[in-house]
């Protein structure tokens, strides 16, 4: 991408258009495969401590939808 002095604006037609394209793909493939990734872990590791610790984990589930309900009731 070339930049104008007078205006100091980017110029489009560049040398650099088709790097910055490329660079803009791969850096958009790599933050969905991440989110996946991180998606993926976070699923594993709840179903892991809700088959370690069942009772914890029904409590919590309970108190969440008690929260959740007083707060709407309450709107």
């Amino acid at each position: 991408m070339g930049w104008s002095m007078a205006e100091n604006e980017p110029q489009s037609g560049g040398i650099y258009d088709s790097y910055e394209e490329q660079a803009s793909e791969w850096l958009a493939q790599s933050v969905d495969y991440i989110q996946q990734f991180y998606d993926e872990n976070a699923d594993a590791s709840i179903r892991e401590y809700v088959r370690h610790k069942p009772g914890l984990s029904l409590m919590m589930a309970g108190f969440a939808g008690l929260i959740t309900g007083v707060v709407l009731r309450h709107r």
